[in-house]
């Protein structure tokens, strides 16, 4: 592909990152794109200073193709979720592109197969020219440059490098005499590599045949152009990069990593509030890439080693919820396993010895710049970086971007989780020893393919370290089907949101009780503000995203999984301490813990408030609350009421609640669902339908439907039938014809308690449970199926006598001892047709009670049940039994 970069036509400037280096000096990126009179784009960063980060430029060597002329602010903007393949089959599509990733590595003068253990080809060799340069008309002998103090410094990072890959990455280089350059005063990076390259043409070297990589060696000119400054600077995946003179090694062997495909590695952070869809712009910390630039072991991380296979297949072992399949055979569901150090320069890794753990998410196909990417999640144990993080496990999300343009075939970029997340102390990253992490979705990639993220939440427990020397671990994932049993008890609170107002309450709880606030209802941009009043010592709350696991499931920290953290000190001056939160999937989850130390009676005071402001793609607002269209229906921005939702074309639906695209094929499984914590109900005043309407809140973790690794059936030919029987989670082929009545010969407790839970299922001789707050959150059709049930098994009751309220058992022993309507219960009306999707509709016995004698008469003679909602006379028997 032609390089278009010298006639540029357009510069586009919007703000990626802001960095920060490990001593606290701080850097500033920029991202520009520049468009070609042939329509091609690329890439390139200008930043700011740093202590040794210095000033990094980045472009990719070769331009890619615009051939839609889609703005460049757009870039990460229009991901296409998967859908250029199988949306439905996650891990295949993964494992599809995974396949190929060796077939990028076209460079055979960087790639080579020898003395590789498990065939796959080994980033192996690099070479260098290193060219001085005196500027235009400054060739005096005060810029004559001292090449002997370059030449240490590029040594000593080569040295580095080849320490981090056990001596498998073999970097040469030669310093060429100083010369003058072409230019006086360049402000652009590609400018002065013309000069470079013309240096070492007329010194009859050849790029791609004599040199991989070109590093310029200037005197800072001042201003504001890309050589203003001391630093460095260098094309991503490229041939060219700059350092200004006297540089250290470390910025050296950082601007190498550019050369090498890698992007500065960034944070899982609440920052990401400011620079979505981009990355966080706090970076990871640890790496040269990525902050830890200062420390002399701050290796790249396992997935990039092993993508050089510096770090072998054997090295790795790869873990899906889907355990083995034919796409991944070697894959497992869950294990223990003993991780040696990835970062121990003196003992090369064994082909018995564990590196890291792989847990693949979803590929993707990016339509801008019309390329694969795949995110993973990878799980590592350090030796040390200058003494931080052996004292638990480093949990990234990493991603590759295959580029056949470049030289190393992919971009590589990652992002750190830090289990303290409420700190901004990156020090506290890893899992510690005796607890247990759940790896829930960052936002970052949630915004690009929510339910492949939801589809993959592993957790993770750390048995035992030996500092220094390995890790034992134990991984498995969250099922959807099998609810864990908290390990925290807590008073839970629900606060929702509206758009026509601020909402806000107040609480008074037990300062010796765990309290959890769910926010939710907060619509597409909404914020909570919680402010804190101790009457005797301290009091906290953590924020989260979504459910937080880690520390009501597991046990561990309730710092764990946290984004914020507020205090508050009954002995301070300046209380009660207040603190916004901003959601960014319609919900926010506050753990006030307990104080043990507070003396019996204190208290804590929390005023919750929030107002939402826009509803999410395919919400309408009514009553000013954010209400779901029903499954598998589109809404436009600013809908306000349900008849503005439409249904998706026959053969397609909707991947998940909020998708603005609705795909080919057929839903095979439930969508998303909502959090463990019930939802509110619609504010609907009009029908309500039985066919699933999904929950008014996004998917939260944990809670959400894994997709079913085969994949949906095609588009059919002809209409498919009203109820087919491929579907039997959406319509049962038996459904009971009235409704479940309690055993006679035991009494019915008439409460249910929120947390006990029932037996779902029977898998393999296993019971899998669910809580009645989770039955209590189901459409009508899928309460009524399992309310029908009558199984027990291992101790665990079937739903009906579990959750009697949930179930309408109390009010349809009720209803039968005194021929009374029923105030909860709906009855089956009737069925319609709609875009060639059947729509139930049910009412309540107030709405029948509205209608005159006529119309009573004839509904309650017609009625008739359906998918186990009973008929008028059995919900509605006072009125039916007037008007006959």
């Amino acid at each position: 592909m032609k390089r278009n970069i010298y006639n540029t036509l357009a510069l586009v400037f919007y703000l990626l990152q802001v960095c920060q280096s490990n001593d606290g000096g701080a850097f500033t990126t920029i991202v520009t794109s520049n468009s070609g009179s042939s329509g091609t784009t690329t890439r390139m960063i200008v930043s700011g200073d740093a202590s040794y980060d210095g000033i990094d430029t980045w472009n990719s060597e070769v331009p890619r193709n615009n051939p839609k002329n889609v703005q460049p602010s757009r870039r990460r903007k229009d991901l296409t979720r998967s859908l250029a393949r199988d949306p439905m089959d996650r891990q295949a599509n993964f494992w599809e592109t995974i396949g190929v990733l060796e077939d990028y590595k076209k460079a055979s003068r960087l790639f080579s197969t020898v003395g590789s253990s498990d065939g796959r080809k080994i980033f192996s060799d690099f070479h260098f020219k290193v060219v001085p340069i005196y500027w235009n008309g400054m060739t005096s002998s005060e810029w004559t440059m001292n090449t002997e103090i370059t030449r240490s410094e590029v040594q000593k990072a080569i040295d580095n490098h080849s320490s981090q890959s056990w001596g498998k990455l073999k970097i040469t280089f030669e310093i060429v005499p100083q010369m003058e350059h072409i230019l006086a005063s360049p402000d652009v990076l590609g400018h002065a590599r013309w000069g470079a390259e013309h240096i070492l043409s007329n010194m009859g070297y050849s790029k791609g045949v004599d040199y991989d990589g070109i590093i310029l060696v200037y005197h800072p000119l001042g201003g504001s152009g890309d050589y203003c400054c001391s630093g460095g600077k260098a094309f991503l995946g490229g041939m060219f990069g700059a350092v200004s003179y006297m540089s250290s090694w470390q910025i050296l062997r950082h601007e190498m990593g550019h050369y090498f495909g890698h992007f500065h590695h960034m944070h899982n952070h609440y920052n990401y509030r400011n620079s979505r869809p981009y990355p966080p712009s706090i970076t990871d910390g640890f790496d040269m890439m990525s902050g830890g630039n200062g420390y002399e072991r701050s290796d790249f991380g396992v997935a990039s080693k092993w993508y050089f296979n510096w770090v072998s297949d054997y090295n790795i072992v790869s873990l899906q919820p889907e355990g083995k399949t034919t796409a991944c055979p070697k894959c497992l569901k869950s294990g223990t396993f003993t991780l040696k150090p990835f970062d121990d320069w003196w003992n090369a890794p064994a082909n018995n010895d564990i590196l890291g753990i792989h847990i693949p998410v979803m590929s993707q196909y990016d339509t801008y710049w019309e390329t694969d990417l795949v995110y993973s999640y990878w799980l590592s144990y350090r030796t040390g970086v200058n003494g931080l993080l052996q004292n638990g496990l480093s949990v990234h999300l990493a991603w590759f971007e295959l580029e056949s343009g470049t030289q190393m075939g992919v971009y590589y970029d990652s992002m750190n989780y830090d289990a303290f997340g409420n700190s901004d102390d990156r020090s506290d990253s890893a899992v510690l020893v005796d607890t247990c992490y759940h790896i829930a979705p960052a936002p970052y990639l949630l915004d690009r393919d929510l339910i492949s993220a939801h589809a993959v939440q592993p957790v993770v427990c750390v048995d035992s370290i030996n500092e220094g020397s390995d890790i034992t671990i134990t991984v498995n994932f969250i099922e959807p089907n099998d609810q864990p049993v908290p390990k925290l008890d807590v008073v839970e609170r629900t606060v929702t949101c509206s758009t026509l107002s601020a909402t806000g309450e107040t609480f008074v709880m037990d300062a010796k009780a765990h309290n959890l606030f769910h926010v939710d209802g907060m619509g597409k941009d909404g914020a909570v503000t919680v402010s804190l009043k101790s009457d005797a010592g301290w009091s906290m709350a953590y924020f989260y995203d979504g459910f937080p696991y880690s520390p009501l499931i597991y046990g561990s920290d309730v710092g764990y999984g946290s984004m914020r953290r507020l205090g508050s000190d009954a002995g301070s001056t300046d209380w009660p301490k207040s603190m916004t939160y901003t959601a960014l999937f319609g919900e926010v989850y506050a753990i006030v813990p307990m104080n043990q130390w507070a003396p019996n009676g204190s208290t804590v005071t929390a005023t919750v408030s929030c107002k939402a402001t826009t509803c999410f793609p395919n919400e309408y607002n009514a009553n000013g609350r954010c209400n779901q269209c029903p499954l598998d229906y589109r809404a436009p921005p600013g809908s306000t009421s349900l008849s503005q939702c439409w249904p998706c074309p026959e053969g397609t639906f909707l991947s998940y609640p909020h998708a603005t695209e609705c795909v080919i094929g057929q839903r095979s499984t439930s969508p998303p669902v909502a959090s463990p914590v019930a939802s509110p109900t619609v504010n609907d005043d009009d029908d309500y339908y039985l066919d699933g309407r999904p929950s008014t809140k996004m998917p939260s973790n944990g809670s959400s439907k894994r997709p079913s690794s085969n994949p949906p059936t095609k588009s059919p030919t002809a209409k498919p039938t009203s109820n087919p029987s491929s579907m039997p989670s959406r319509s049962p082929s038996h459904p009971p014809t009235s409704k479940p009545s309690p055993s006679p010969t035991t009494p019915v407790e008439c409460k249910e308690i929120p947390r006990a839970r029932f037996l779902l299922s029977v898998v393999n001789g296993r019971p899998r449970v669910k809580t009645c707050r989770w039955l209590k959150s189901k459409s009508w059709r899928r309460r009524n199926n399992l309310c029908s049930k009558s199984r027990t098994h291992s101790g665990y009751k079937s739903a009906k006598d579990v959750c009697v309220e949930t179930c309408n058992i109390c009010q349809t022993a009720a209803n039968e001892d005194t021929n009374a309507d029923s105030t909860t219960e709906r009855f089956f009306l009737r069925t319609r047709v709609v875009g060639g999707r059947e729509i139930h509709k049910a009412k309540p016995c107030s709405w029948l009670q509205k209608k005159s004698s006529t119309q009573i008469s004839n509904i309650c003679r017609k009625a008739r049940s359906k998918l186990g909602i009973r008929s008028a006379p059995e919900v509605c028997p006072s009125t039916c039994s007037l008007a006959t």
